[in-house]
């Protein structure tokens, strides 16, 4: 869907960076002790400690005039 500004699947298996699934190429990064781990319910998956560990996208025009919620652009949900 062109609609999407950026979709992370979180398919990583190691690492700190998260691939952008859409034409746009958001990479992610992911900071303040965010990780991937192996224990996720289908494979491996990000932990975050529910603090102040995020995945933080890189600058991008496709990015720019998101609607947002309490400042942020979405959560996921597990």
């Amino acid at each position: 869907d062109s609609s999407y500004k950026g979709v992370w699947h979180t398919k990583e298996t190691s690492g700190t960076t998260v691939s952008d699934s859409t034409a746009n190429l958001n990479t992610g990064a992911l900071l303040n002790g965010a990780a991937v781990t192996s224990g996720g319910k289908i494979g491996y998956a990000n932990v975050y400690d529910g603090t102040n560990d995020i995945m933080k996208a890189s600058a991008s025009a496709s990015l720019n005039n998101l609607r947002t919620q309490n400042g942020k652009i979405g959560r996921a949900h597990v």
